[in-house]
């Protein structure tokens, strides 16, 4: 039997060399062995380097949490996020969060007995022989969840389940909660997978703009909004407040620029929180929360109409703020019903006092005087007959006047407000154009620089001042009266006009629409606001008068003084006498409505 050595021996010396060849001997066995020494490291490295490689990709995979990433988060960033929402300062109003999507691949569950009865204690809506049953019918693919808390994610993990599988998407928020709901709008997702998320827009903003929100590419800027969010906060604030203490069905209330039509503020009750998915139930009567009343509602707003027929007396020259109407008799024409004023207010008033004690047989005096096509296209010039242009795809409404022909009778009843349906912010949009000098407004949602040197004129800049004195005379002595604030002057004009119920078929002066279309400051314009409340009753007072005056008037008065210190309006040296008894109140208790 041949030896085999495993390690190569030296050649053999033999000892009686005598020329010294045992040094050769060593030098050789030397050179072996570092030589086998040498490979032996060599190969420790590699099975060190190995051991090391395995150690990192156990420790990856021990902290993996199963989500299903794999280009997503870049796919995210790049393509579909959708952009930011901003005030006019930048504050955000509409955002995106990160969350997770659960799925389960059945066939992987180690014990689909203990996930279907954990993950129905996880999550209380599903029902844990319901998961048992989709695990049994698919037991490919089951999609359980489209977003997930990090909590509940957590707990899942906690269940040790590698069938239960994680997918990152986007979800939109509204950190505002229902500030501004209506003109934001909603959301909701088109398409879902476990690895991808479609959101699109389905009302107010998010809808107008969904192309431009989901706009590709990284170098994209927040769409930015006129709004500023204090403003909002406020109005918001104290027009709630005031539908809750004049116990109205809900209100509307916009905030607008008198020069360039950007809306500073707008809101619409009862409103709702986008960030929770309510779907609508008719038979619930929740419907009527997703309604934006202040571009979507048209009413007859009454009385607060009356300053444009104000407005073409003078404007074409036929009268002056001066000149006297008769007021003495009711106004009859043909076979309809005259129109009256509920109290008698004298034999003859100028212009002027018809406005200020809102004579409705001195209007209609007025526009006898005029041909009711006239009346039509000095209204039109307004924009009453045409959408607004409101960036918001609910603003695509106009004032209705129904199909009946265009006679006296009906000149004489829309000059008092009545036989034509108007949206609040048709009116803050006419309001700000008689006032500014008598430029029209176009309203706008959006932050722009762009000046607005090509405006059309409706008015001269005569007729504009005059129309603001008329105004300011019906907050100093007139219907607006308990507007008065102390530091800061303002005009306005009221409305209050009772609504037709179907089921009596007449008007029910038991339930009106109170509205009062104001602006301040009196001499120098910036700001127009238009406060309007749904069946408002005044119940703190014996009377229970349920006018504009009682109810829309005290409750701007309180809006304009929380906000033009915001709005950068600083106060006049002014007196405006003693403040309504119910104005002490509402402003008692921290700004916070009282009925003490």
């Amino acid at each position: 039997m041949n030896r085999v050595n495993f390690r190569p021996m030296p050649r053999q010396i033999s000892p009686n060399d005598s020329r010294g060849q045992m040094t050769v001997y060593f030098k050789e066995e030397n050179r072996l062995r570092d030589k086998s020494s040498f490979r032996l490291l060599l190969l420790s490295g590699f099975f060190a380097s190995c051991f090391f490689l395995i150690v990192i990709k156990l420790t990856i995979i021990a902290g993996s949490d199963g989500t299903v990433n794999s280009g997503y988060n870049k796919k995210i960033s790049e393509y579909e996020s959708r952009q930011d929402i901003v005030d006019r300062n930048g504050n955000i109003l509409a955002t995106n969060i990160p969350v997770y999507s659960l799925y389960a691949h059945p066939e992987k569950l180690l014990d689909p007995e203990f996930a279907a009865k954990n993950l129905s204690l996880i999550f209380p809506d599903h029902d844990e022989n319901k998961l048992l049953k989709l695990f049994r019918e698919h037991p490919k693919f089951v999609f359980l969840k489209k977003s997930i808390t990090n909590n509940e994610k957590t707990q899942v993990l906690e269940l040790g389940e590698p069938g239960l599988r994680f997918g990152e998407r986007e979800l939109r928020i509204y950190p505002n909660g229902s500030l501004l709901s209506h003109v934001l709008g909603r959301t909701k997702i088109k398409e879902i997978s476990t690895t991808e998320s479609s959101i699109e827009g389905i009302s107010g903003l998010e809808k107008m703009f969904n192309n431009q929100l989901i706009k590709k590419g990284l170098d994209r800027d927040p769409l930015k909004l006129s709004i500023d969010l204090a403003t909002q906060s406020v109005l918001e604030d104290i027009l709630s407040d005031g539908t809750n203490f004049f116990n109205a069905k809900g209100g509307s209330g916009i905030i607008m620029d008198v020069n360039n039509g950007e809306v500073l503020a707008m809101v619409s009750l009862p409103n709702f929180d986008p960030n929770l998915r309510v779907k609508l139930n008719y038979s619930s009567g929740n419907n009527d929360m997703f309604l934006n009343k202040a571009v979507q509602g048209t009413y007859e707003l009454g009385s607060v109409l009356k300053i444009f027929t104000a407005a073409m007396a003078i404007e074409m020259g036929t009268f002056s703020p001066h000149t006297l109407v008769d007021v003495s008799q009711p106004v009859k024409i043909g076979k309809t019903n005259p129109i009256k004023d509920k109290s008698w207010i004298g034999d003859k008033i100028s212009l002027k006092e018809v406005i200020v004690k809102s004579s409705n047989v001195g209007s209609a005096r007025i526009i006898s005087s005029f041909e009711p096509e006239e009346q039509k296209k000095f209204l039109e010039s307004f924009g009453f007959f045409e959408e607004t242009g409101l960036e918001l795809p609910e603003a695509n409404i106009r004032s209705s006047v129904g199909s009946d022909p265009w006679t006296r009778y009906k000149a004489a009843m829309i000059a008092i407000g009545h036989g034509i349906r108007v949206s609040p912010l048709h009116l803050a949009a006419a309001y700000a154009t008689s006032i500014n000098g008598g430029l029209k407004v176009t309203p706008t949602i959006l932050r722009s620089s762009k000046n607005n040197n090509n405006r059309v004129r409706i008015i001269s800049h005569s007729t504009s001042i005059k129309l603001r004195e008329i105004m300011g005379e019906v907050v100093n002595s007139g219907t607006g009266k308990n507007a008065k604030i102390d530091g800061y002057s303002l005009g306005g004009k009221t409305g209050t006009a009772e609504k037709y119920d179907k089921k009596l078929n007449k008007f029910n002066y038991k339930k009106n629409y109170a509205s009062f279309a104001s602006f301040f400051p009196l001499h120098d314009p910036k700001y127009v606001v238009v406060i309007c409340l749904d069946e408002a009753s005044n119940s703190y007072k014996k009377t229970n008068k349920r006018i504009a005056g009682n109810t829309a008037v005290p409750l701007t008065a309180e809006i304009i003084s929380r906000v033009a210190p915001i709005l950068g309006v600083k106060p006049e040296m002014i007196d405006s006498g003693s403040l309504y008894d119910f104005r002490v109140d509402f402003i008692s208790d921290k700004g916070r409505l009282s009925e003490n």
